[in-house]
């Protein structure tokens, strides 16, 4: 074995069912990895706390359980503070990683450290679950994750390793986020800013299990991602032509939240030829931007799944340009009116 030590911590809140998928899933990884490896369970105050610690305990993994219920972030924290490894590897409970995932954690830090100090994966194209929100998200998810810069813009805890020195020297994750929001995100600016490098690798993937209804994909979308992702970039003045913010979807942003008012106002003026040209022009304009999305989800799920998800795609720019107004709004309110998660 490699003196290398990875620390894997799994922050977890009730779901003993995913937990049990991941931490079997991690034991196969331990048992063909070539370095030095520890497994952290921490609980963040599950009311089945009982379960999980012996859950963890079956496997001999360490186990840690806040005092109260304060969030991914804090326990992130907590279980960085009583680690033993040199890389911290960041895994969530609902996340079932492949065999050869410690050696590929390894292998990278071990050999790029003087210029990345952490590395990413990103959700495979392949879930469990059939229902269209589900697939919709993790396709989503994968699809732009594969096609975005090596020289990642921000950290992902669902699948994301760094090297300890570097977390302590940005003060680890901001234990105001309650919730999990976008902690990761806000960490990773912080390496950033501090000129530290972050890298994308693409054969890196992990099985994603939760499930999404509709409106849970829409909250999960607005109130965690857009509304305080939105603040991120307003207050870190950080905003790459990459992942979600690449210019085509910034594009389509606006168009889909302010070309349709426009449309219905020059309908109003009674300008029906008009109104029908720029109607058009915007109904062409949203698929030629997205098409690489769109033909993705076409390929992988067949043609109904991908006028479904266009769909659903242009109501997800219309709620992320909703999020950034709010979020501009707040930012820049000297009588903070708007009340928002951070």
């Amino acid at each position: 074995m490699d003196t290398l030590q990875i620390s894997i911590i799994i922050p977890v809140y009730r779901d003993i069912a995913f937990l049990k998928k991941c931490l079997e899933a991690l034991k196969k990884a331990q048992d063909t990895t070539r370095y030095t490896s520890e497994i952290i369970v921490i609980d963040d105050c599950s009311p089945n706390c009982t379960d999980i610690a012996d859950l963890a305990a079956s496997y001999k993994y360490r186990y840690k359980k806040l005092e109260k219920r304060s969030g991914p972030a804090m326990a992130r924290n907590l279980g960085v503070d009583i680690s033993l490894g040199q890389v911290l590897f960041f895994v969530d409970a609902d996340v079932v990683i492949e065999t050869n995932c410690l050696n590929q954690v390894g292998d990278f830090l071990l050999g790029n450290n003087t210029h990345y100090c952490a590395v990413i994966g990103s959700y495979m194209k392949e879930i469990y679950a059939k229902d269209f929100p589900t697939n919709f998200k993790n396709l989503m998810h994968h699809y732009v994750h594969q096609n975005s810069s090596e020289n990642a813009p921000h950290f992902w805890t669902g699948c994301g390793a760094v090297q300890k020195d570097a977390f302590y020297s940005v003060k680890g994750f901001d234990i105001d986020y309650k919730d999990a929001i976008i902690e990761d995100v806000d960490f990773g600016y912080r390496l950033i800013k501090k000129g530290y490098s972050i890298y994308l690798d693409k054969k890196l993937q992990v099985k994603h299990l939760k499930k999404y209804t509709l409106v849970s994909l829409f909250h999960s979308d607005f109130f965690h991602r857009a509304i305080p992702m939105s603040k991120l970039i307003l207050k870190y003045k950080i905003l790459v032509n990459d992942q979600n913010t690449k210019l085509h979807s910034l594009i389509s942003t606006v168009l889909t939240l302010f070309a349709f008012p426009i449309c219905a106002c020059i309908f109003l003026l009674k300008g029906k030829l008009i109104f029908f040209l720029a109607s058009l022009s915007i109904l062409a304009l949203f698929p030629i931007l997205n098409k690489g999305l769109i033909d993705f989800m076409v390929k992988e799920k067949g043609v109904i799944f991908g006028i479904k998800g266009a769909i659903y795609l242009g109501f997800y720019y219309v709620y992320c340009g909703v999020g950034f107004i709010i979020s501009f709004l707040d930012y820049y309110n000297p009588f903070k009116l708007i009340k928002i998660a951070k």
